[in-house]
């Protein structure tokens, strides 16, 4: 069942393909510290909705901008 119902969920995205979003965000948000976290993940996770999870974009823009 989880093999057919896999097959209609959209592509979760690499690790790597969420980070280069995330520092695409952060250039267009001119977001400089942790401060801007929050306008940053409203704009990531509108444009990663449904292909990563909000734990991992979170953690990768706090990396970021860290």
């Amino acid at each position: 069942e989880i093999e057919i119902i896999s097959t209609f969920l959209p592509k979760q995205l690499s690790e790597e393909e969420t980070k280069k979003i995330c520092v695409e965000t952060i250039k267009s948000t001119k977001a400089s510290s942790v401060k801007d976290m929050g306008k940053v993940m409203g704009m990531a996770s509108k444009q990663l909705s449904g292909q990563a999870d909000g734990k991992v974009i979170a953690a990768k823009v706090k990396q970021l901008l860290a």
